[in-house]
Order: structure tokens, then C-alpha cells, then sequence
């Protein structure tokens, strides 16, 4: 189910791109995921707090705000064409100016994709508990780790890649940041077949060199000093305070290489 939930929460960056004012970074087709409502959330898209939302539990597009469920579409069986029209439709229905448009400036990493004969499949609840399950860990790791620092940016959900991310911004300068430490879970990708955790330092210009790193740093997890660099854990059957010690540990690191 990660590749067809990957493919719903185009729509939500969709939205973000159609209807939010643009950014460099690209933030405002960034997402957010609710852990009460087992749900990941656009942006408000107006001045009413209008949200569009994936909800896995009830496997539904959802045209919410934080207080009310306004309208929602399962996704079972349903077109691509559908569903942006549906969309269309009714988030005008609820004051959201403008037109829907599914014009993605990037492209997944499937072989099939989102096309006007596409059809969402049946949905199967065991995979998209344990989902949801992954989405809570990391979002309960990261709130522990960042909570109380104050060089940390908001957790938010990536469409491209579809990693939960956030930063610690370590230093800058008067063009902005220079030295960051990122830090999140990633899906299932070609370093690593399944889900884990991740951190990894950032210097502008300049070639980090991880591969001197202890070993005993890390209570788990390892070090990457090839073409990507930082450190990784997978998350299976892994706890909220074993992700954190991990992050936590990475951290402290990488501040040092930072230096």
C-alpha cells in the first residue's frame, strides 16, 4: 500500500501547489500528519482553514478543517479523473477559489502512474495499519528529539520522496542556511528495502567526509559515507525511545563534524 498511498497524497501537494503562493523549497506542497486523525493534511488552502486530507484509516480522500469533517470519498475503485473533479468541485463548494489542477513537476519512482485511467485498488487493512503505525513512530521520535530546541524546523511529510522530515538548522549566513542536520523516516528506496530511520549532516559547499566515524557512537543503526552520508536504522519492531536514543546519538555526532 505505500505506492498507492503514495500516489493519494499527490493530490494533497497538488492542491498546495495550485492554490498556496509558490516557495523556493518548494514547503508549500509539504504535508502534515494528524496521529489522531490517522490522516495526512495539506495546508489550510484559505482563509477558513479548509484542509485537503488522505485518511488511512477510512482509506478516503477527506475536505476537512481541525474541527469538521466536511465531505469525503472513498478511494476504493475510483479514477484519477474522478477524484480530481471531486476535488475540484468541492473544495470550490466550500470557498476555495480557483481551479484543481493535477500538473505534477515531478515524477514517482513507479512504473504505473497517475493517469486519467487510473483506479485506486481495494484497500488492505493490515498494511495500511502498519502505515499508519510507521507514520506515529517517527512523528513521536522526532516531537521527543525537537520538541524543545528552538533551531528545529516544523515535522512535515514530502510528496517527491515521502519521507517524514524535519531539520536543525546548525548554522548561516546573510543567503541563508550553511550547515543543516536532516533527520525523518524514508519509505522503502533502493539503499534500503524496507523502512527506516535517518539523519544526515549537510554543509554548503563542501564534501563531508563520514567515514571515520565510531561505531560505538551508536547504540543502533549504522553509518553511510558513500554517495549519501548520514546514518540509518531500520524502523521495524523498533520503539518510539529506541528512534529517539538513535537520533539523538546521530545528532550529537554530526554536530561534531560540523564543527
Amino acid at each position: 500500500m505505500v505506492e498507492t498511498m503514495h500516489k493519494a497524497a499527490q493530490y494533497l501537494a497538488m492542491a498546495g501547489k495550485f492554490y498556496l503562493e509558490a516557495k523556493k523549497d518548494d514547503s508549500h506542497t509539504n504535508l502534515e500528519w494528524l496521529v489522531k486523525k490517522k490522516s495526512l493534511v495539506s495546508h489550510d488552502l484559505n482563509d477558513h482553514g479548509i484542509r485537503l486530507a488522505i485518511n488511512y484509516k477510512q482509506y478516503a480522500l477527506e475536505i476537512l478543517t481541525d474541527d469538521e469533517l466536511l465531505d469525503a470519498v472513498s478511494l476504493t475503485g475510483e479514477s484519477h479523473d474522478f477524484l480530481c473533479s471531486w476535488i475540484n468541485e468541492g473544495l470550490k463548494r466550500y470557498g476555495v477559489k480557483g481551479d484543481f489542477k493535477f500538473e505534477s513537476h515531478y515524477i514517482l519512482p513507479y512504473k504505473n502512474g497517475l493517469n486519467k485511467d487510473y483506479q485506486f485498488p481495494a484497500p488492505n487493512a493490515d498494511k495500511l495499519q502498519d502505515l499508519i503505525d510507521q507514520r506515529n513512530l517517527c512523528d513521536a521520535a522526532l516531537h521527543s528529539v525537537l520538541s524543545d530546541r528552538k533551531d528545529a524546523s516544523k515535522i512535515r511529510i514530502w510528496p517527491h520522496h515521502f519521507d517524514t522530515g524535519a531539520i536543525i538548522e546548525v548554522d548561516e549566513d546573510n543567503d541563508g542556511l550553511i550547515k543543516t542536520i536532516g533527520l525523518g523516516l524514508s519509505i522503502p528506496d533502493t539503499m534500503i528495502n524496507g523502512f527506516y530511520f535517518y539523519a544526515s549532516p549537510w554543509s554548503k559547499g563542501i564534501n563531508l567526509d563520514l567515514s571515520k566515524m565510531d561505531e560505538d557512537a551508536l547504540s543502533s543503526g549504522e553509518w553511510h559515507s558513500g554517495e549519501w552520508k548520514g546514518a540509518t536504522l531500520r524502523s521495524e519492531s523498533v520503539s518510539v525511545e529506541e528512534a529517539t536514543k538513535f537520533f539523538e546519538e546521530a545528532i550529537q555526532e554530526f554536530l561534531l563534524v560540523l564543527r
